[in-house]
Formats: C-alpha cells, sequence, structure tokens
C-alpha cells in the first residue's frame, strides 16, 4: 500500500488541476494550449504527484496508437485490460505509462471540443485509470456498493462518482466526458479483455477473476500476485 500522506497529496493535485483549467473529477481533462494563461510552477511534491494524474504517452495520429499499443501488449508488470482498439463510436487515442518501471497506466478513447471561457476545456469521452489491486485498497473499497454489484464476475464499486471493477490484481477506474451516456462506463467494463498476456488473461466473454474472498473486506492481506 501507498503511504496516506500520498492520497492526501493526489486529490489536493487534482484540486491545483482543476484551478488552472481542468476537471477537478477527471485529470485528463484537456485545456486548450492557445488561450491558458501561464499558471505557478507547484512545489515539487505536488509536481510528482502530477505525474501520476498526467498523460505519459499521447498518443495524436495513427501510427503513435500503434507504437503505443505494442507496448502495451508487451507490458509485463499487470495484466492491463480495455474494450478493445475502438468501444462503440470512440477509437483508442491515447495510452499511458506502459513502460517496465510504472505500475500506473491508462487509456482515452475518442477526442472532445475544448468550450467555455477565457480557459476552455472539456472532459475526453472514455478515460480507463488502471492501478495495482493494493494502491489505496481501503479507500477505494470504502464505498461497499461491490458488495451487490458485480461485471462478470468481478465486484463493481464507486470512486469519485465513476465505478471502478476490482479485478484479481488491477482496479480499473473508467471516467466518461463529452459525448457519453450515464451507461457507458458500466458498458466500457462489461467489454474488458486483456491487451498484454499477464495472467489472469481474458477475452472478451470470459469472467474477470476477482480479488481473493477478504480482500476487500480487509480481512485478507491484499497481494497483487
Amino acid at each position: 500500500m501507498f503511504p496516506t500522506g500520498l492520497a492526501r497529496l493526489r486529490v489536493s493535485a487534482e484540486v491545483r488541476v482543476g484551478e488552472h483549467g481542468y476537471s477537478n473529477r477527471n485529470p485528463w481533462r484537456s485545456p486548450s494550449r492557445s488561450k491558458r494563461r501561464p499558471a505557478p510552477r507547484p512545489p515539487l511534491l505536488l509536481r510528482s504527484a502530477l505525474i501520476l494524474l498526467l498523460p505519459i504517452v499521447a498518443a495524436g495520429c495513427g501510427s503513435s496508437v500503434d507504437a503505443a499499443i505494442d507496448d502495451a501488449q508487451q507490458y509485463e508488470r499487470l495484466p492491463v485490460y480495455w474494450a478493445g482498439v475502438r468501444f462503440e463510436d470512440w477509437e483508442v487515442t491515447r495510452l499511458q505509462g506502459f513502460s517496465p518501471n510504472r505500475a500506473f497506466v491508462g487509456m482515452v478513447y475518442g477526442t472532445c471540443s475544448p468550450s467555455g471561457g477565457l480557459e476552455p476545456s472539456c472532459a475526453v469521452p472514455i478515460q480507463l485509470q488502471i492501478s495495482p489491486l493494493c494502491w489505496q485498497l481501503e479507500v477505494a473499497a470504502r464505498d461497499q456498493v461491490w458488495r451487490t454489484r458485480r461485471i462478470r464476475g468481478a465486484p463493481v464499486g464507486k470512486v469519485d462518482g465513476a465505478p471502478v471493477i476490482f479485478t484479481r490484481r488491477t482496479q480499473i477506474k473508467v471516467y466518461t466526458g463529452q459525448g457519453a451516456t450515464p451507461g457507458t462506463a458500466l458498458r466500457v467494463l462489461k467489454a474488458l479483455r486483456s491487451i498484454n498476456t499477464v495472467e489472469p488473461v481474458i477475452g472478451p466473454n470470459d469472467l474477470i477473476p476477482p480479488p481473493a474472498p477478504g480482500v476487500l473486506e480487509g480481512t485478507t492481506p491484499c497481494t497483487t500476485r
């Protein structure tokens, strides 16, 4: 588990980003570069937290997306589940963090059009954030809706208003934005399948292996193996 102090820092980082044109809820909200005013540089520790929140690999054209998908397919640290190259009306457009030394990865589906005020911004249609199961698990499992809500065999909770599915080794949180409907996030979870070959590997119709018994309840130690 990461220290609780970092959990508080992560929240403050989201708020700081929100003050300069991003969404407090969705850290990949896209600002308009042409009209943004320069923002003060945050303290060093805050900048470290921002690194976890903002895209590391941005794929803006087809060849870049293909290369980023190749990196994701070769990623060996954790099993990674996604909704395929295309989900409903949106193609995957961005991938984050698929390097050997990173345990936090993610991806974006679709694009959005910034609007509003001096610092236009927008929320991408679909964003997946994937982290190790044990990352702040006590906080992630605090809303115990996961006790009665499952998708393909895995419990589904709620964090920051977004659904999060708890798998054998990971948490997968889905944010939605421009063009999405209230049911989009849960449909994404229903469509999950493996992008890499780290076990447990699943297809789009397979059951999703849940955490070991007692892990979400806090009666069994959490591991990612």
